[in-house]
C-alpha cells in the first residue's frame, strides 16, 4: 500500500510543473485610477480597495506553487504601502519590485525587471497580468518576442479599452481570468465558484469603477466570460450589462456618437 501511495505521489509530481506569475498592482489588483495623478497618489497612500475576486485568483496561483512576482511602476516611496496591501490580504508572492528612478521610462524599466525574473528562472514559463493604463501591453508584447514559447498567457485589464495586441487576453472581472486559467489546467474548479460569487455580489463601484471601460454589450466582446462553458457566466454577463447600461456616456463616447451622425 505504501508503495502504491508513493507511486501516485511521484506520478502527480512528474505531471505538475512550476511556473511564474509576473503581475502589475495598480488597476490590476488594486483600484487606483493610475491614469489620474491626484487620484493615484491619494489611493496609493490611503486606500486598500481591490477588485472583487482578484485576491482569490492570486491565492489560487500560489496554491498551485506558482512563483508570484509583482513589478509596479509605482515609485519606491510607496513600497511600504504596497507591501502593506499585499500582507493585509495575505497575497502570496516571492518579491515586490518598485521603480526607484521615476524619470526612467516605464517600458524600459518593466522590460528590464521582467527579463531579470525570467533569466533567474530559465526553465519556467510565465503568466503575465496587467492593464492598459501604462505600457503593460507593450511590455508583454516585447517579453513574448524576446522569450518565444515561455509566455503561457498575457492578461490585460482594458481600463482605457485600447486596441488589444495579438495574443493578449482582456479581462474585466476575476471570473475572466479564472475561466481562462481553469481551461488551461492551471487552476482548480474551486476558483470558478469563488470568482463567480465575487463578480455577482461585489460592490458595483469596485467591480467596474467609474474610471474603467464598461462594456455596454458583453456578448459583442472577446472577454473570456463570453466563451465560458459555465452556466453562471450568463448571470455575470447580465450583471455587467446592467451596470454598464445604466452608466451615462463618457465625454469620449459622446464625441464618438456625434461623429457617427
Amino acid at each position: 500500500m505504501k508503495n502504491f501511495i508513493l507511486s501516485l505521489t511521484l506520478l502527480f509530481s512528474l505531471n505538475s510543473y512550476a511556473y511564474l506569475v509576473i503581475s502589475d498592482v495598480d488597476d490590476t489588483i488594486k483600484i487606483t485610477n493610475s491614469g489620474n495623478l491626484w487620484q493615484a497618489a491619494w489611493r496609493g497612500a490611503f486606500t486598500k480597495d481591490v477588485f472583487p475576486g482578484m485576491i482569490d485568483v492570486y491565492k489560487s496561483w500560489g496554491s498551485e506553487d506558482a512563483k508570484i512576482y509583482f513589478v509596479t511602476a509605482s515609485p519606491s516611496i510607496l513600497r511600504s504601502k504596497i507591501n502593506e496591501l499585499l500582507h493585509t490580504y495575505e497575497v502570496p508572492h516571492v518579491k515586490l519590485i518598485t521603480r526607484s528612478n521615476v524619470l526612467e521610462a516605464k517600458l524600459k524599466y518593466k522590460v528590464r525587471e521582467f527579463r531579470k525574473i525570467l533569466e533567474a528562472h530559465p526553465d519556467e514559463e510565465a503568466v503575465l497580468v496587467g492593464d492598459d493604463v501604462g505600457q503593460d501591453p507593450e511590455v508583454f508584447a516585447e517579453i513574448t518576442r524576446l522569450y518565444p514559447g515561455r509566455v503561457l498567457a498575457s492578461y490585460i485589464r482594458p481600463v482605457k479599452n485600447r486596441a488589444a495586441l495579438p495574443e493578449q487576453i482582456p479581462y474585466v472581472t476575476s471570473f475572466d481570468i479564472a475561466t481562462s486559467e481553469r481551461s488551461s489546467g492551471r487552476m482548480s474548479f474551486n476558483i470558478i465558484a469563488k470568482t463567480a460569487v465575487a463578480s455577482l455580489t461585489g460592490a458595483e463601484d469596485k467591480l467596474l469603477p467609474e474610471f474603467t471601460w464598461c462594456p455596454k454589450d458583453v456578448r459583442s466582446t472577446n472577454l473570456p466570460v463570453v466563451r465560458s462553458p459555465h452556466v453562471i457566466a450568463w448571470n455575470i454577463m447580465e450583471r455587467i450589462d446592467r451596470i454598464c447600461g445604466a452608466r451615462t456616456l463618457s465625454h469620449e463616447e459622446v464625441l464618438l456618437v456625434l461623429e457617427s451622425r
